[in-house]
Parts: C-alpha cells; sequence; structure tokens
C-alpha cells in the first residue's frame, strides 16, 4: 500500500495533479507500473528494520501519544478512506473503467466532496462503534467493495445502476449466486479476499487511537446526526451544502440521475423518494369525479365484445421466461426455434408485446399483466410487489375479477415459492392456490430448472382435473440464464455468423426456445381436444441476457446498438399469442401492446362482462397500446413526441386511478369494479 501511495504522490506532483492520467496510466501501462510499484516495495522492505526503529520512536514520543495527534490520524485515516469508497462506487457504475471514473469526479468535485463527507461521518460511526480507525476503515471499505461489486454485476448484466429495492432480495441471495456465477471472474475475488485479510492482519502492527467511552457516544451521536442530515438532506440543513454542491436529483429520469449525481447521491435519493409520486390534486372527492367520468363515458361509447355464447371459459396466462426470437439477430440458424408460436402470432391474434423490462424483473412484468397497472408511473427500479402490493389490502386485479365471477384461481411457478414475495402477494392478488417447485406433480429438469414440459403437463393436468372453470397464471423457469455450453445434452438448432464463444451461448438461448416451442404445441393441442371453451394468452416477459454489458447484442449489431442509444423499443418487445379452441379475431392494429391489456383483451374477445377499469383501458389500448416509461407507441406503430388532448386525458386519468387503488385510498374502488 505504502508502494502505490509513493509511486501516486510522485506521478501527480510531476504531472500537475492530473487524477485522469495517473488512472489511465494504472489502465494501460498496468504492467510497467506493476514493475515500478514492486521495485519501491522491494526498496522499502529494504530499510524494514530502520523503519520500525523510526515507527517505534514516534510512536513512544509525546506528540504521538497526545490528542492532537490521534485526532489528526482520525481524520487522515476517514478522510483516505472515505475519497477510497466514493470512488469505488463511481468506478463500478463506470464498469470498471478508472479514466471515465476520475474525469467524472475532476468534472463533479462538488458532488464527489459531498459523497466523500457522507462516507467520511459512516466511517466515524463504525469508529464510535469499534473504537479503533484502521479496522473501522476496513470494515467500511469491505462494505464499499461488496456493494461496489454488486453494482458492478447489475450494471454489468441489465444495463441498470443499483436501486434500495433491490436489497429486497437479499433472503434469496442463496438463488441468485448459481444465476450469476458464470459472470464473475473467481480469481478477481480470490485475490480481493485475499487482500481484505491482509489488511487486517495489518491492522494488528498499527495503533489502537483509543478513546474514552464517553467520546466515543458523543461521536457516535455526531456522526448519526450527520450522516441522517446528508442522506436526506432536502429536508435538513445540509439541503444548502448539497446545493453548492450542485447536487439536483431528478426522480423521473433515474438515468439522468446516476449520470449527473454520480452513483452515491443518485442511489441515496431513492431512499425518500415515493415509489408512486401522488399526483396533483389528490382527494376523495376529485378521484370520485374522474371515476364517473370514466364510467359515462364507457357507457357513451359501447366496446364491442365478441363470442357472448361462450360462457365463462377456462383462461390460462403463461409468461414464459426469457422467451423472445433470437432470430432477430444478425447471426445465422440452421432452422427456425419457434415455429409454433410464430404461426400462431401470424395466423392467430398476435404480434409484440412491449414489456416494461429488459434481462430481469420478471414480477414487474407479470404485475402488469395480473393488475392492470402500469410501471410506467413507477419510480425506476420499483418492485410493485415487495413494496406495495404487500401493504396495500385488497388490491383489485384481473384475478379477482375472475374470482368474483366463480372462477377457481391457480399460480404455478416451479421455483421457490417465496422468491418476490409470491407466496403473499398472489393470495392478496385473488389466488386461491399457489403451486410452487416443492408442489407441483411434474418436476422433470431440461437443464438446472424445471422445464417447460413439465409445467405443460401441471396446466392440463389441473385443466383436466377440475370441474370449476379455471384461471389458470403460469410462469414458466427453464429459460433463466446464464446460458452456458453444455446446458443440454444437445442443441438442435446450430447457430454460425457470430465469434466462437457468442455462437455456443446464443444456441443454449435457442434450445430452450426451441423446447418451449415445443411444449406450446403439445399445450394447444390438448386445448383443442378439451370438451369446454379454454382460452391461453402466452407471452415472454423480457429479453434474455446474452453476454456481460449486452457483449452478444453488440456483436450482432442488434437493433443499432454501436451506432443508436441502447434503450431502442427493440430491447423491450417480446412474442405474445392469444389462443383459443373457439373462434377469435385478430387486433386491429400491428403495434406492439403491453401487458395491461392481456386482462381486458381477455374480456374483449370472450364476452365475459368487465368492469369499467378495463373497459377504460381497452380505450386506452386504442390510443396508446405500447406504453412504457419514457416510451409511448400509438395504433400506426409509430412513437409518440406530442400527445393528443384525448391521450393526455386518458394518461392523466389512469395515473390518478391508478395511484388511488394502488396506493392510495382507493375512493374509486366501488365505481370502477362495479358490473352493474
Amino acid at each position: 500500500m505504502a508502494s502505490i501511495f509513493i509511486y501516486s504522490f510522485f506521478f501527480l506532483i510531476t504531472n500537475r495533479f492530473y487524477v485522469a492520467l495517473l488512472a489511465q496510466t494504472f489502465q494501460d501501462s498496468t504492467k510497467q507500473t506493476a514493475v515500478i510499484i514492486l521495485l519501491l516495495f522491494f526498496i522499502i522492505s529494504l530499510f524494514y528494520k530502520v523503519e520500525s526503529r523510526v515507527y517505534d520512536d514516534l510512536r513512544r514520543s509525546r506528540f504521538t501519544q497526545g490528542t492532537l495527534f490521534k485526532f489528526i490520524l482520525v481524520l487522515f485515516v476517514g478522510v483516505l478512506a472515505a475519497m477510497t469508497g466514493a470512488f469505488l462506487l463511481e468506478f463500478s457504475y463506470k464498469l470498471g473503467n478508472a479514466f471515465n471514473s476520475t474525469v467524472w469526479i475532476t468534472q463533479h468535485k462538488g458532488i464527489f466532496i459531498y459523497n466523500s463527507v457522507m462516507l467520511f461521518f459512516i466511517i466515524l460511526l463504525f469508529y464510535s462503534i469499534f473504537g479503533n480507525i484502521f479496522g473501522s476503515a476496513m470494515v467500511f471499505l469491505s462494505f464499499a467493495g461488496l456493494f461496489s461489486f454488486t453494482n458492478y454485476q447489475k450494471r454489468n448484466l441489465l444495463g441498470d445502476p443499483l436501486f434500495p429495492s433491490d436489497f429486497l432480495q437479499v433472503t434469496h441471495i442463496q438463488n441468485v449466486i448459481p444465476m450469476i456465477e458464470g459472470f464473475v471472474s473467481v480469481p478477481l475475488l480470490i485475490a480481493a479476499l485475499a487482500g481484505v485479510v491482509f489488511l487486517f492482519l495489518l491492522i494488528r502492527f498499527l495503533p489502537k487511537l483509543n478513546i474514552r467511552l464517553r467520546y466515543r457516544f458523543l461521536l457516535l451521536l455526531l456522526s448519526l446526526v450527520m450522516t441522517y442530515s446528508l442522506i436526506y438532506h432536502p429536508k435538513t440543513y445540509m439541503k444548502s451544502f448539497a446545493e453548492m454542491a450542485n447536487i439536483q436529483i431528478t426522480p423521473w429520469n433515474q438515468l439522468t440521475n446516476y449520470i449527473n449525481n454520480g452513483f452515491l447521491a443518485a442511489f441515496i435519493s431513492n431512499l425518500y423518494i415515493d415509489v408512486f409520486e401522488e399526483p396533483e390534486g389528490y382527494s376523495k372527492n376529485y378521484v370520485l369525479k374522474v371515476a364517473s367520468e370514466i364510467k359515462e363515458a364507457n357507457a357513451k361509447n359501447v366496446l364491442p365484445k365478441y363470442n357472448k355464447e361462450i360462457n365463462s371459459p377456462n383462461v390460462i396466462f403463461l409468461m414464459n421466461e426469457s422467451f423472445w426470437d433470437p432470430t432477430r439477430l444478425n447471426a445465422e440458424f440452421s432452422e427456425d426455434p419457434l415455429k409454433t408460436v410464430r404461426s400462431h402470432m401470424n395466423e392467430g391474434m398476435g404480434g409484440d408485446l412491449l414489456s416494461p423490462m429488459f434481462g430481469g424483473g420478471t414480477a414487474n412484468v407479470e404485475f402488469e399483466a395480473l393488475t392492470g397497472y402500469s410501471m410506467s408511473f413507477l419510480q425506476p427500479g420499483a418492485i410493485p410487489y415487495q413494496q406495495l402490493v404487500d401493504m396495500q389490502p385488497g388490491i383489485m386485479s384481473f384475478v379477482g375479477s375472475l374470482k368474483d365471477k366463480g372462477y377457481s384461481t391457480l399460480a404455478i411457478h416451479p421455483y421457490e415459492k417465496y422468491v418476490y414475495k409470491r407466496n403473499r402477494v398472489y393470495s392478496s392478488l385473488g389466488f386461491d392456490r399457489f403451486l410452487g417447485v416443492e408442489d407441483m406433480d411434474y418436476q422433470q429438469r431440461s437443464g438446472p430448472f424445471v422445464s417447460d414440459e413439465a409445467l405443460t403437463d401441471q396446466i392440463i393436468n389441473e385443466l383436466k382435473g377440475n370441474n370449476e372453470s379455471m384461471f389458470i397464471h403460469a410462469v414458466s423457469m427453464q429459460n433463466h440464464f446464464p446460458y452456458d455450453k453444455g446446458r443440454y445434452p444437445k442443441n438442435e438448432v446450430s447457430v454460425d455468423g457470430l465469434s466462437e464463444s457468442s455462437n455456443d451461448m446464443l444456441e443454449v438461448f435457442t434450445e430452450g426456445i426451441r423446447q418451449a416451442d415445443d411444449a406450446v404445441k403439445r399445450l394447444t393441442e390438448e386445448i383443442e381436444k378439451l370438451n369446454e371453451p379454454t382460452i391461453l394468452v402466452f407471452w415472454g416477459d423480457h429479453l434474455p441476457i446474452l453476454g456481460s454489458d449486452k457483449a452478444l447484442y453488440k456483436e450482432a449489431d442488434f437493433a443499432g446498438i454501436t451506432k443508436t442509444n441502447e434503450e431502442t423499443r427493440e430491447y423491450f418487445e417480446t412474442p405474445y399469442f392469444v389462443f383459443a379452441n373457439f373462434n377469435i379475431p385478430k387486433l386491429e392494429n400491428e403495434a406492439p401492446i403491453s401487458p395491461i391489456y392481456l386482462g381486458p383483451i381477455v374480456f374483449e374477445i370472450t364476452g365475459l362482462k368487465s368492469a369499467p377499469f378495463y373497459n377504460f383501458l381497452t380505450r386506452l389500448r386504442q390510443e396508446i397500446p405500447g406504453l412504457k416509461r419514457d416510451l409511448y407507441i400509438d395504433s400506426s406503430n409509430n412513437e409518440i413526441e406530442n400527445f393528443t388532448d384525448e391521450q393526455k386525458v386518458l394518461l392523466e386519468q389512469y395515473k390518478l386511478i391508478q395511484y388511488d387503488l394502488l396506493v392510495g385510498e382507493q375512493y374509486s374502488k366501488s365505481i370502477l369494479f362495479d358490473l352493474e
């Protein structure tokens, strides 16, 4: 550590303290820099005895025993550790690019100082507890390193930064680790652990700098007050300090929020930002007025109903994990892996679904489908299953609406039931039963997860064994990442045109899609044989993770990723189709639809009587079929840049009603879910 410090110090002096150049040198001339640091380490080691005597003399001197020296040393170690931690966090957000990190810091000095001050008081908090500044700094840096590593992995795989809500999943970490271990560098982990062990061993040879218990208590109070004040600066006396540092929180645009304010300030801001901000003018009278207007508008605009002769058909929602069309990539495939799904999309009702997520967040996609509530109004990073649904009694949903009509409601997910709190959330949404992997009669695996074929067997078994009209919501698991070579005994579809490693990864993913397509074929054939009317709604939840930082997408130049913004709509379009063993129409437009419309579509084509809320969503679909944060698509399949007056009114009404039903007092419930 000393040799690195000496090298960095002299480098900065000779280069006018150009920190970015130091970072670039470490990154571009790693071997040369390492040799110089090793030579310095060797020279320092030669004079170890002399240095040890000087250190012993200093330690016994009056000055080093004095309070002033202790104060200076605590201040120096605390500031150094805080700045190191602040750099680590920014380094992780910039995906390990030291040069970009230091350039950002030099351009945002005020914010970096603010973040460092916040971390400094956290270190003092540790010091007041442990009574050892060096040990406190090591504990803090260990946490900062783990935090940075977690943020790096999420940014690298999903493209999104870490949000506080992500830590709601910490109880499921044992299930997450096997999924990401292929993307983690084992040598890097070993080196990091070795470094932590070395630093903690080094603490034994450093002075303790003990202070009296009463002073530690005062320090504890000071650090708690300052940490709280800095974190919640909009409501404390630190607001002016934050303004001087040029921190400007933009909760409505988290990409801008993290870029402009840095990782730490942006992350902290999400602690006090509401998941769903209250709409302006929210009150009982206003909500009742809007709800009544919606109901009256529905009465005037009678929406078409098909198949009025169909009586309470079985309804199946099948959300398939990472189901997507890989042939949209610039690669060569020996055959079409989704023949069945493509056939249903082209010949019946189907097309593209505009998912609110990329690479993960399955629960947020099914939240839209089961409730009719849009993620576009919630803060980025929100997980409504864990933050909202479980907090609000009696969430109105498509599930509950069918249950009120006498349906038996069942959810099936071949994985652990407590992930995303499904074991509690599903009952809140109106499900009578929930089958997790341990409850299923069919548990055959294909790769590491329960196969789509087994899930199909379970669905068919439930349909044939129940005399009531059923609503089954099934979420598959087989095609979850990672897509490592050798996952399946044989890949039926060969892939060419990319690098060898990319071809291998894509072949594994494509084999999962092919097997899912075969399972769909068998399910639709079985539905055809059923005596009772049955409708199947199938869709993919999100695009897959194909390599770190979208590596395979970039290699295949998907959606012009190397030329345009990565957040193009193509990264959120998955296949969907609606199939039934009775006649159903095709949709009138070719634009992608959001999952919020799947329930209303079922009501529309089956003739089932629907509440005003779902009729309202059908009206909204006619104007804005594709609805996602910062992306709105009209019925002509064009992105909406300027809303019409009608579109503005519909969106404002939708946001107000969704807030009322999901977070607020549910004033509109009796009006919008009244079937009379």
